[in-house]
C-alpha cells in the first residue's frame, strides 16, 4: 500500500512538500521574482548619482562661469543662471559714456550712461555726455588749465602763460607768454623798489621814489622809505658837493684835505690835484 500512495502523487504533482520536480519549480520562481526587484533598484540609483549629464556639483557640468552666468547643479542635473538683466559688470571704461551690463541671457550689453563723463585732463575743454557719447566743449577764456608751460585758457581753447599781467608774478605778458622782469618794462618787478629803478640791478630812484636804502636813491639818502632831495647836512656826499657836505654850488667850501674840483671849492681857495690844500 505504502508504494502505491507515493506512486500516485508523483505522477500527479499535487502534493506540495515532497521532494520532485514540481517543489523544485516553485522555489526556482520565487527565487527569480525577489532577483528582479533587486535588479530594479539597483537601475534607478546608478542613473540618479552618474548617469550621463549627471554632476555632484555646479564644478562638474561644462562651461565656464561668467559675471553674467553662472553653472548650476540640482538634483544631479547641471544648468545655467542668468544675472538679471541690467546688473553692471564690475569693470567698465571710464569716461565712455557707457555702462557694460548683463543682458539676462547670459551676455553683455551697452547702454547709455551721462554720468560717466570723460576727463578734461587740464586742457581748455569743458567734457559732457548726451545721449551717451562724449561732447568737448571750449572752455571760457580765463578758466585755469595746466597743459605744461600754460596755466590759464585763452579765447581759442589753448592753454596760454597768461592773458593779462595780474597773471605773471612779473606783472608784464607779452604774447601769451609771463616775461621775466627788466628794468624797461614799466611795471615794479623783481627787487625793484620803484618802477624800474632800485634794487641790486637797476638805477637808483629818484626824489620821491620808493626806497630801502640811501643806495637805491640817487640822493644816497633813504628816509621814511622814500628817496628826498640832497643837504648840505645828510652826513652824506651827494647832489654836486666834491666831499661830504661841502663843496659845489650849493655847499660850503671844502676845508684842507677835502676832495675838489676846482678853487672854489675850497675854503682855502686853492685846489691842487683834486685835494682842497
Amino acid at each position: 500500500m505504502r508504494s502505491i500512495w507515493v506512486g500516485l502523487f508523483s505522477a500527479g504533482c499535487v502534493a506540495v512538500g515532497v521532494s520532485s520536480g514540481c517543489g523544485r519549480g516553485i522555489v526556482t520562481s520565487d527565487t527569480a521574482g525577489h532577483g528582479g526587484a533587486g535588479s530594479t533598484t539597483a537601475s534607478s540609483a546608478t542613473t540618479g548619482t552618474g548617469g550621463s549629464g549627471g554632476c555632484a556639483a555646479a564644478s562638474d557640468c561644462p562651461g565656464t562661469d561668467t559675471e553674467c552666468h553662472a553653472r548650476t547643479c540640482a538634483n544631479g542635473a547641471c544648468g545655467v543662471m542668468n544675472v538679471a538683466a541690467g546688473t553692471p559688470l564690475s569693470t567698465q571704461t571710464p569716461g565712455d559714456c557707457q555702462e557694460v551690463v548683463c543682458d539676462g541671457k547670459g551676455g553683455t550689453t551697452s547702454v547709455t550712461d551721462d554720468s560717466d563723463v570723460p576727463t578734461n585732463a587740464g586742457t581748455c575743454t569743458v567734457a559732457s555726455c548726451m545721449s551717451g557719447m562724449p561732447i568737448y566743449d571750449q572752455a571760457i577764456a580765463g578758466t585755469p588749465c595746466t597743459v605744461s608751460p600754460g596755466k590759464v585758457c585763452d579765447d581759442q581753447g589753448n592753454c596760454v602763460g597768461c592773458l593779462t599781467a595780474a597773471d605773471c608774478a612779473s606783472g608784464v605778458c607779452q604774447m601769451s607768454t609771463c616775461a621775466a622782469p627788466s628794468c624797461t618794462d614799466g611795471v615794479k618787478n623783481g627787487q625793484e623798489t620803484d618802477v624800474d629803478c632800485g634794487g641790486p640791478s637797476c638805477p637808483p630812484c629818484i626824489q620821491g621814489e620808493h626806497c630801502l636804502a640811501g643806495s637805491d636813491c640817487v640822493s644816497l639818502v633813504c628816509t621814511g622809505g622814500v628817496c628826498v632831495t640832497p643837504t648840505c647836512t645828510d652826513g652824506v656826499q651827494n647832489g654836486d658837493e666834491t666831499d661830504v657836505d661841502c663843496g659845489g654850488d650849493a655847499c660850503p667850501p671844502c676845508a684842507s684835505g677835502k676832495k675838489c674840483l676846482i678853487a672854489t671849492d675850497c675854503a682855502s681857495g686853492a685846489c691842487v690835484a683834486g685835494v682842497c690844500s
